[in-house]
This record gives C-alpha cells, sequence and structure tokens, in this order.
C-alpha cells in the first residue's frame, strides 16, 4: 500500500516502543493496546506529574521503609501485618467486629482418599492427620529391626512401639498418667481384647463409692489410703470372675481387699 507521494505504508514504526508493525489503518500509530496505554500515561505524566519518592512511614509502627512502587497513590503502612492491625483498631474505636479479608481457596484433592476439599495452602496434599499418617504408613519402606517385630520403620530403624519404648526408657518421653481413667479402659480394653463386646469403661472408685468402701468379700472396712501392694488396699473385684463368664459391668463389680481378691481367686 503507497500513498499520494508513492511511500509505502504498509508497516509502519511504532511511537512507543519502536518496533515495525503491519498497518491495517491509516490513523494507526501504536502496535498494540498497550503501548498505547504508556503513551497516554506518559502524556498525562508530563502534564501533571506526581511527586516520587524513596521511602515513607509506615502509619502503624512508625518505621521509615522503602517505596515499593514509585508511581500511584503513596503507600501507607508498611505489611499487610500493619494494615490489618490498623483495620482491626479502627474497627474496635467503631465499635464493630472486624473480620479480615478470606484467604483464596484452592481446590485439591487428597493423595490419600481421593476426595476434593479446599484449603487455603497451596501446597496442601491430603484432607486430614488421618489421611497424612494412612499414606505414610502405605509408603513406609524396611520392617522393625527388633526380633519378630513385622511393623513399619518409623525411626531409628524401629518401628513406633518400639521407638517409644527406646525414648521412655532414655527419658525423651514420659509415661501417660496411670489414674482411675487409664485403669479403666485398660481394663474395658482387655476384656473386649478376650471378646466381651458389653464391657464398660467406668472408673473403679465410683464403684468403690457406691459400695461404701467396705469390702463385699469379708464386709470389712477398706482404708483408702493404703496403696498397692499393701494387703488391705483397695481391689475391684468381680462377683463372677471372669473366667467364668462373668461381665467387665459395674452390676458384677464390688469393692474389696487385695487381700481377699487374691484368696478368692477363680471361684465363684
Amino acid at each position: 500500500m503507497t500513498d499520494f507521494q508513492g511511500v509505502d505504508v504498509s508497516q509502519r514504526t511504532c511511537a512507543t516502543c519502536g518496533e515495525m508493525f503491519p498497518v491495517r489503518d491509516k490513523r494507526m500509530v501504536y502496535c498494540s493496546k498497550s503501548c498505547a496505554a504508556k503513551a497516554c500515561y506518559r502524556r498525562k505524566m508530563a502534564a501533571d506529574p506526581l511527586p516520587l519518592s524513596t521511602e515513607f512511614t509506615c502509619a502503624r509502627c512508625g518505621e521509615f521503609v522503602p517505596a515499593k512502587k514509585k508511581t500511584g497513590p503513596p503507600a501507607k503502612y508498611c505489611s499487610s501485618r500493619c494494615r490489618e492491625a490498623a483495620n482491626y483498631v479502627a474497627a474496635k474505636a467503631r465499635g464493630t467486629r472486624y473480620k479480615p479479608p478470606p484467604k483464596p481457596q484452592l481446590a485439591v484433592v487428597c493423595a490419600q482418599c481421593l476426595t476434593g476439599f479446599e484449603s487455603s495452602r497451596s501446597d496442601a496434599r491430603f484432607c486430614s492427620r488421618r489421611c497424612l499418617s494412612a499414606w505414610g504408613r502405605s509408603h513406609e519402606k524396611g520392617e522393625c529391626s527388633i526380633a519378630e517385630c513385622d511393623r513399619p520403620i518409623r525411626a531409628k530403624g524401629m518401628c513406633s512401639k518400639h521407638y517409644k519404648a527406646t525414648m521412655r526408657a532414655d527419658g525423651r518421653l514420659k509415661n501417660p498418667p496411670w489414674d482411675d481413667k487409664a485403669k479403666a479402659r485398660w481394663r474395658a480394653r482387655k476384656e473386649r481384647m478376650r471378646g466381651d463386646s458389653d464391657a464398660e469403661t467406668f472408673s473403679f472408685h465410683d464403684v468403690f463409692d457406691r459400695d461404701g468402701w467396705v469390702c463385699g468379700i469379708c464386709s470389712g472396712p477398706v482404708d483408702p489410703d493404703l496403696k498397692w501392694p499393701d494387703p488391705l488396699s483397695v481391689s475391684l473385684d468381680h462377683i463372677v470372675p471372669v473366667s467364668r463368664g462373668g461381665k467387665h459391668r459395674r452390676d458384677n463389680a464390688q469393692c474389696s481387699h487385695l487381700r481377699c481378691n487374691v484368696s478368692k481367686g477363680a471361684a465363684a
């Protein structure tokens, strides 16, 4: 395409970036919209230039920080933490409750159960700690170095059970308190392992208080201050022994002396 003077105007030089571009209209001066916007901005800056500052004072913490941008309105806070703190103080002064802006939620598929969930973390892989533990167990390699143990390795070449036992022996892990609740859970679990699905979880002291701290075998008083292995210390006795089909339930339990419980044994 040529003009009236015979000059080829099929290509033209952009007034902003200086590159050649094909001309589709005689009025085209810029190769793209971005170059046109840059030229418009330059004209506005030439007519009314904005003050450029190299640093500013944070309105929250009062520190001098370098300006992050040279154009546009000046910043007031040095970080998002200062901005949220200032918004919280302003909302409290107005008597309203400040709600921080919600974090963007990302759609993630759990690597273990393959269910979809939303998370604000970009590196989230599991929907719960249970899935994380299950994935770790299924991807563990090797077996415990302790003889006759085929559990997967947790650390130091040992499984979780033996590793915790080593930590307790070294004093790095404290044993859980052996209180009434722990005793009740242990007893109920022991009975369920034997096949008693009707076993109850109850505190031994509830049975002792119900019986008034009186031995159900010899009808003598039981001193609650005596501790095991004193023969007259308190002990939980099953009226019908578990070995003879008795249940670990409140109605089959009674308060007794340790000596009387051992003497009774498995006798009904």
